[in-house]
């Protein structure tokens, strides 16, 4: 399978707009002009550009990053870092950008945990985000589990036969069914190239070569497809990203996310849902949250705006905690999505143009939390069925918000992950771009944070994500669906599956 570089994860939470949260803080702050989208892209600029640039930097973290307090709680100071810039280039006329933007990303990334956050250097075509993912590679060798103990069943090693018993970290160990019902595969997390590991056995420290199995090729365009046999149906997904309006692929991407939404209300009586997530990025959340939604929900309904107000309602007073911060830069900074997006007339673009008006007699930063009083621990899902999903180390942002609801609201035992672990980019959510307007270098910022993923069992945190149920790589995924879904039909229909979505 093919690697690929991500140069965008891109996610829009718009349940913010109707969630009932308390305001925790205020303070008052500047209206100022900001950049969505890039104004200037250059090689080099001045030195009074460089300042005005740096001041829309501190204007940007300081006024539309939910992690900004955390990040001066880390040791983020902004004047000493403003000081160390300018006084780098403080006697050269002309000033690259590409250092310019490698100096950024040094001097803020040590203050952030946070995937979403990343820098962009549109010149270079160059991207970098502030949490690296881990990607888990496996080896060949496989043991057995019996009475607690783990003994070789399969290997490549010429230095480990069948029987020999294993005694390192169970953290090494991963569940592999398709090779049977207690076998577990050797591996470890990395997050750089790692190409052999020691691996702790009865007989001493044995080298295992690890394997990188890649991911399937990304799609910038959105694409959907669906297979059905009599008990079961496939659905693949390879973005939520909503086009400009002015895009040639809006009409079809509307088309495909409403379709997408609509999974659950049409195939709520299929005995086995497999919903394939693997390197779709993100984007809107609505519908994969809608999708799942509808399958819980007793009236199956199909997507509507009103129907969606009934959704969030749902789940603002079962499922989501969060904080947010509301500023004019963040309510700027979605009237001006909006508007390229054509969503300026929506029920949630209407809110944030009034929001805008109050910001222009006001202008203030608000903290907001939505908290649960009465937690629900226990949902009743109306799907009795299996629902699937099918995630690798790309599969980010609202691709795993709607992985972690369905296990919540249709339950663990209902809802089975198999492939590698999710890219870990889930806690901070509503993410933006805004651009320094003489470099064109933008930073994505988050202006929410998911503290309902703090206790969640399905959340091993940024960069790591979603652990799977069932791992696998590519070679054995078609075997460990049918292991859940026992559907010869779909078997025989998903052929290929390893190395691209159907």
């Amino acid at each position: 399978m093919k690697k690929i570089i991500l140069y965008f994860v891109f996610s829009l939470a718009l349940f913010n707009s109707y969630s009932s949260s308390k305001l925790i803080n205020s303070e008052m702050t500047q209206l100022k002009e900001i950049y969505v989208w890039p104004k200037n892209i250059k090689n080099t600029i001045t030195y009074k550009e460089l300042e005005n640039d740096l001041d829309f930097l501190f204007y940007y973290i300081s006024q539309a990053y939910v992690g900004y307090e955390e990040m001066k709680l880390n040791g983020y100071d902004e004047e000493k870092i403003d000081s160390f810039i300018k006084n780098k280039y403080q006697n050269q006329e002309n000033i690259f950008t590409k250092d310019v933007y490698e100096d950024i990303y040094k001097v803020l990334f040590k203050y952030i945990i946070d995937r979403h956050f990343t820098i962009y250097d549109h010149n270079a075509l160059l991207a970098i985000s502030a949490c690296k993912n881990l990607s888990c590679l496996l080896t060949n060798t496989f043991v057995n589990e019996y009475e607690n103990k783990y003994y070789v069943c399969e290997t490549d090693s010429s230095y480990l036969k069948v029987g020999d018993e294993y005694i390192g970290d169970k953290k090494c160990l991963f569940y592999y069914p398709s090779k049977g019902t207690s076998i577990y595969r050797i591996g470890k997390f990395v997050s750089s190239e790692l190409s052999n590991e020691d691996f702790l056995f009865n007989k001493g420290n044995i080298s295992l070569k690890l394997y990188d199995d890649g991911v399937i090729q990304y799609s910038p365009t959105i694409k959907y497809h669906d297979i059905e046999t009599k008990g079961s149906v496939y659905v693949s997904l390879s973005s939520f990203v909503l086009p400009p309006e002015d895009s040639k692929y809006r009409k079809g991407a509307d088309l495909v996310l409403e379709k997408f939404s609509n999974i659950g209300s049409k195939w709520y009586k299929k005995q086995n849902i497999i919903i394939d997530l693997r390197s779709n990025v993100g984007g809107r959340a609505v519908y994969g949250e809608y999708a799942i939604w509808s399958l819980y929900d007793k009236k199956h309904s199909a997507f509507s705006y009103k129907t969606q107000n009934t959704m969030y309602k749902f789940l603002d007073s079962t499922y989501f905690e969060t904080t947010t911060i509301e500023s004019p830069a963040t309510v700027l900074a979605h009237l001006k999505l909006f508007e390229i997006t054509d969503e300026l007339n929506t029920t949630y673009g209407k809110i944030f143009v009034t929001k805008m008006k109050k910001m222009q007699k006001n202008p203030q930063k608000n903290t907001f939390a939505q908290t649960l009083e009465n937690k629900t621990t226990e949902f009743s899902s109306n799907y009795d069925g299996k629902l699937v999903f099918l995630i690798d180390r790309n599969t980010l942002s609202a691709s795993e918000t709607m992985v972690l609801i369905a296990k919540k609201i249709i339950g663990p035992d209902k809802v089975i992950v198999i492939g590698e672990n999710s890219g870990g980019c889930a806690k901070y959510w509503d993410v933006m771009d805004y651009y320094l307007p003489n470099t064109g270098i933008s930073i994505s910022l988050c202006s929410s944070k998911n503290d309902y993923l703090e206790n969640n069992p399905c959340w091993y945190g940024e960069g790591a994500g979603i652990f799977p149920d069932y791992w696998s790589t590519g070679q054995d995924l078609n075997e460990t669906i049918f292991l859940v879904t026992q559907d010869e039909e779909m078997k025989q229909k998903l052929k290929g599956i390893s190395s691209r979505l159907m």
